[in-house]
């Protein structure tokens, strides 16, 4: 028979890290690495975090590690700005080396703008209505102005009530025998949305039948016709 060996042990060595995954969120920017498989298993992990292209690692001045396998460490920095990471791990064998550098987080977009649209809805009320897109963000903020063909551009202020996804409309009293139009934007904690603009309103005409007829004296006799008809 031949004899037996046991296997020789596994090596104990610091674990390698995967490029970590940087995210933006509503509270800052989310970092998010993966623990890998590692003799002897891994115990820690440490993040150093720093607007992207820069040479400044936040993870010098703050050394906080975090219990494996918790994959997640939150910073609240500027989102507006790109941030990239690096993450280290450690076993009981040591400190693993610092991950490759992983890709940049993309700051937020603005909501797309909303629609918007005036119409007339009798000779003295305006119908100005918008929707309200959805967004990768949620929309908190509504502004919507009016103007005529002879005035300026004035804010709407019961639009900033009305930011909830969907159809709003608000009834103003206008004189509709003028031309008017409508401009409306929506804004996020990522920014505004560019203005999005009508055309001119259709001007109402009134019609002869609704115009009052100029009333006539009536003759008392017939003398005061009489006298009317030498005039």
């Amino acid at each position: 028979t031949a004899p037996f060996y046991p296997p020789a042990p596994t090596p104990a060595v610091p674990p390698a890290a995967p490029p970590p995954v940087s995210v933006t969120t509503r509270a800052g920017i989310a970092v998010r690495w993966t623990i890998p498989a590692a003799v002897p298993p891994v115990t820690m992990s440490q993040v150093a975090l720093r607007p992207a292209g820069s040479g400044n690692w936040c993870a010098a001045a703050q050394w906080r590690p975090v219990p494996a396998p918790e994959c997640e460490m939150l910073y609240e920095v500027d989102v507006s700005i790109p941030h990239e990471a690096i993450v280290c791990l450690r076993n009981d064998a040591g400190v693993g080396p610092w991950s490759p550098v992983g890709a940049p987080s993309k700051p937020p977009t603005a909501p797309p703008p909303p629609e918007v649209s005036v119409a007339a809805r009798g000779l003295h009320e305006l119908a100005v209505a918008w929707v309200v897109p959805r967004a990768e963000w949620a929309v908190t903020r509504v502004a919507v102005e009016v103007c005529s063909e002879t005035s300026p551009w004035e804010p709407l202020p019961a639009a900033t009530r009305c930011a909830t996804s969907g159809p709003h409309e608000v009834l103003l009293p206008a004189d509709c025998q003028l031309a008017w139009r409508a401009r409306g934007r929506v804004g996020s904690a990522a920014g505004w949305s560019a203005w999005a603009e009508t055309g001119w309103s259709e001007k109402l005409v009134v019609p002869p039948e609704y115009v009052r007829p100029q009333l006539l004296p009536v003759p008392c006799c017939r003398s005061c016709v009489a006298g009317w008809v030498q005039k």
